[in-house]
């Protein structure tokens, strides 16, 4: 059992990775107008249910959900694409769940490679049905920006047995070291060898990063200790909670930081969310408590493919669903 020391420490950090997230949600609206999906106050006339060991529970109201992609595509999105399947994979995505009744935020960090019903295009654009595969796989299609978006949230809302996903970030992956120099680079102890990617990145060292040595951190798996997403998605949150831990800092000196922001990554950001609406949830998510994040319980296997797969323990996963989604019935 962690001391209370290092649990007020990793709860400080991980408070710094959701407000970096709630800052780039803020940042990502700017040449937004509106949202996409209308009022979503009634979007349930009667609450799902979901029955478990003889109890039915029924889906809590007041929740807002904004899922968070890091997409592995070195385009700007405002560049032109051609096709309808290079939409780019989804390598980091994590799913905030806002509870305005309980003042609680819950952040979900979702495997890449889980298995879950997409939907595919065929090559002219038509959705030529659904398959089972890795969930990053779901960006790929459509026109890389917002229809890829709406594509990766409709698989989420697959895996999650149906819940709601209210808006989405995007952000293009080279995103990663534009913010880590725009910071002045971050520094972090490497627990794993990256010297297949840069001589001097060795085990062990606590190193400030720049340029593609934050991208090769955050992104790369091979050749790294056992290659396996599961142990970059925790060099994610170690990255992650150091930057954001910055970028609070810089808040809390500047109001000017946020337009200084926004400038150096507007170009890589897609989001269907409303200025005023990102305004209002930054700014009142900003005193909720922070639920620790969960991540899904599951296997890695290799697929026949030779490609890896998660798959998730679907009681596992039912359970993490009614605890964050749902409450008794009535």
């Amino acid at each position: 059992m962690m001391d209370r020391k290092k649990q007020r420490n990793a709860r400080g950090a991980l408070r710094g990775v959701v407000a970096l997230l709630l800052c780039l949600t803020l940042l990502a609206g700017g040449a937004f107008a509106k949202t996409v999906r209308g009022d979503l106050g009634d979007r349930f006339e009667e609450p799902p249910t979901l029955e478990k060991d003889g109890q039915t529970y029924q889906y809590r109201r007041g929740l807002e959900t904004i899922l968070f992609m890091g997409i592995d595509t070195r385009l700007q999105y405002d560049d032109e694409r051609s096709g309808f399947r290079n939409g780019g994979q989804s390598d980091f995505l994590l799913l905030l769940v806002i509870d305005e009744e309980n003042e609680t935020i819950t952040p979900i960090h979702i495997n890449r490679d889980v298995m879950t019903e997409i939907t595919i295009l065929g090559v002219l654009g038509e959705e030529a049905g659904t398959v089972k595969t890795q969930l990053c796989l779901s960006h790929g299609f459509g026109d890389g920006k917002e229809q890829s978006c709406e594509y990766t949230c409709e698989a989420v809302k697959n895996l999650f047995l149906g819940i709601d996903i209210d808006y989405y970030v995007s952000m293009n992956m080279d995103a990663i070291s534009e913010l880590n120099d725009f910071m002045g680079g971050v520094t972090v102890t490497l627990e794993d060898d990256l010297t297949a990617y840069d001589p001097t990145m060795t085990a062990g060292k606590t190193m400030t990063l720049h340029g593609m040595q934050a991208e090769y951190f955050v992104r790369q798996r091979y050749y790294i200790g056992d290659s396996s997403n599961m142990a970059r998605m925790e060099r994610q949150r170690v990255y992650m909670a150091e930057l954001a831990k910055m970028v609070y800092a810089r808040l809390e000196e500047s109001a000017d930081f946020i337009g200084e922001l926004f400038d150096q990554l507007q170009p890589m950001l897609v989001t269907d969310m409303a200025r005023g609406a990102m305004i209002n949830t930054a700014w009142a998510a900003r005193d909720y408590t922070l639920e620790h994040t969960r991540t899904l319980e599951g296997e890695n296997v290799v697929g026949p493919d030779d490609h890896m797969e998660f798959h998730a323990d679907e009681e596992a996963l039912k359970d993490l669903v009614i605890e964050v989604f749902y409450e008794p019935a009535e």
